[in-house]
C-alpha cells in the first residue's frame, strides 16, 4: 500500500475535514510534510489497525456531522459533514481503505424501530417517534475485522437486540399508522407541529383528509 490512495482521497474530498478525521491517528503530526504524514499513517495502520479504527471512529463522533436522513455517499462525511448512516459508513470505509485497513459497509435493508428510550444520534438528535424511539427505513454501519460499529449512534458496537420490524402499514379515518412487532399500539405519522415524524399519540397524528375539516381523535377510544 503506497501513498496513491491517500493522495487520491485528499484530491477528492475536503482536506480540512480529512485532516480533522485523521488527526492524532499517527505519532507524526499532520502539520509535517504531507508525504511524511502519509507514511506515518500507513505505518501506524499496518502496525495497529484496531487502534487506528478506534481513533478514526472517535474523530467521526466529534466531527460535527449532522444527520439529515439523506444519503450523500462518502462525501457526506468527508466533505459536507452531513448525510445519513450510509454516508458515515461509506466515508469511514473510504479512509480505512486508503490506509490499507480492511473494512466494509454493513446493512439492514428493512424498515424497523429501535424500541429503547434515550437513544441519541452522534449529533445529539433524539428519537423521531415522540423523542423516545427511532424509526428507520434501513440502516448501515461500519464493519471491520474487529467488530461492527454503529457510527450513527455515536460509534457504539452494533446492537440489534432492540430492533423491531414494522409488521403492517395501514390508513384508517384519515390517520396513517404502522404496527411494530412486539408493540401493542399503533405508531402514527405525526403532524409536523408535533416536532416529530411519528407519534404514538393519536391526538398528535397527521390527518390525511383532503378538503375535510381538520379533526383529530380525542382519545384512544375514538380509534378502537
Amino acid at each position: 500500500m503506497g501513498h496513491t490512495e491517500l493522495r487520491t482521497m485528499y484530491d477528492t474530498y475536503d482536506r480540512s475535514r480529512l485532516d480533522f478525521l485523521l488527526a492524532g491517528v499517527a505519532a507524526e503530526q499532520e502539520t509535517a510534510q504531507r508525504e511524511d504524514w502519509f507514511a506515518a499513517l500507513l505505518t501506524t495502520a499496518q502496525d495497529r489497525p484496531q487502534a487506528v479504527i478506534q481513533h478514526i471512529v472517535a474523530n467521526i463522533v466529534l466531527s460535527g456531522f449532522s444527520w439529515t436522513g439523506g444519503n450523500r455517499g462518502a462525501a457526506g462525511l468527508l466533505t459536507y459533514g452531513e448525510g445519513d448512516c450510509r454516508s458515515l459508513a461509506a466515508g469511514a470505509v473510504c479512509m480505512l481503505d486508503a490506509l490499507g485497513v480492511a473494512a466494509s459497509v454493513g446493512s439492514h435493508p428493512h424498515e424497523f424501530v429501535i424500541v429503547t428510550e434515550g437513544v441519541h444520534l452522534l449529533d445529539g438528535q433524539t428519537g423521531n417517534i415522540d423523542g423516545r424511539w427511532w424509526h428507520f427505513e434501513n440502516h448501515h454501519w461500519l464493519r471491520t475485522g474487529f467488530g461492527d460499529c454503529d457510527l450513527l449512534l455515536g460509534g457504539i458496537p452494533l446492537d440489534g437486540s432492540a430492533w423491531r420490524a414494522v409488521a403492517l402499514h395501514d390508513t384508517d379515518d384519515g390517520l396513517t399508522w404502522m404496527m411494530v412487532d412486539g408493540v401493542d399500539h399503533p405508531v402514527y405519522v405525526a403532524d409536523p407541529s408535533s416536532g416529530y415524524s411519528y407519534t404514538m399519540d393519536p391526538t398528535r397524528a397527521l390527518v390525511f383528509s383532503p378538503g375535510a375539516p381538520r379533526q383529530r381523535p380525542s382519545s384512544w377510544c375514538d380509534i378502537l
